[in-house]
């Protein structure tokens, strides 16, 4: 199977074994074949990979960066970012924070907690200070300014992430997007760095990087 060809590569290339476990949980999305958008998704700012698939992926990204545990104090917490007027991002946060709540295990040894936060009715930029964010997790917007999330993520060294492609060359940190059939890792190395990210080696290796 795809999958099993996929998961073989990655983990003769990884000796470590929790970075192994990791690559095996990429090589299950690297053949997973979702149900994929129409042509031009990207360019309308849509999602082309499925929640339940790119949620855990993200999460697995953060356990390659090398400043989480500088960043995150005594837990990991992902702010989840939606639209309270875009009724398809209430329910795709709805969503992501359930796939969260499932993650049992934490993060490099931290606990994980999820936290929602009304673009339309909060302020992003107090909300990432106040709470010590590690991760924001960024949806398809509508009529709001990414570059002012960017700059919200940077000042708190927040690392964004976002299923939408177009948004990783625009400035956020890691996305994905689909290759052919297959979900591949997108990661803006010099973006993930100014929001106080540091990923190793092995995950770069792993992911298509956008300049």
């Amino acid at each position: 199977m795809v999958a099993d060809r996929f998961a073989m590569f990655c983990v003769a290339r990884l000796a470590d074994a929790f970075v192994a476990t990791t690559v095996a949980v990429l090589g299950i999305v690297a053949g997973f074949v979702p149900a994929v958008t129409p042509r031009g998704a990207q360019a309308q700012g849509m999602m082309e990979v499925p929640a339940a698939v790119h949620v855990p992926l993200f999460l697995k990204v953060l356990s390659f960066d090398r400043q989480l545990r500088a960043r995150a104090a005594n837990e990991v917490l992902v702010v989840v970012a939606y639209q309270g007027g875009n009724g398809p991002t209430v329910r795709l946060k709805d969503e992501v924070l359930r796939l969260i709540a499932a993650e049992r295990i934490g993060i490099a040894g931290l606990p994980l907690r999820a936290l929602a936060v009304d673009l339309d009715r909060e302020s992003l930029a107090e909300t990432l200070r106040a709470t010590g964010a590690a991760a924001l997790y960024v949806p398809p917007l509508r009529g709001l300014d990414l570059s002012a999330v960017i700059a919200a993520a940077r000042a708190a060294r927040v690392t964004t992430f976002s299923a939408v492609p177009a948004g990783v060359a625009s400035g956020l940190a890691v996305g994905v997007r689909l290759q052919g059939d297959r979900p591949r890792l997108l990661v803006n190395v010099a973006a993930a760095r100014l929001e106080g990210a540091d990923f190793s080696a092995e995950l770069l290796k792993l992911a298509v990087l956008v300049p």
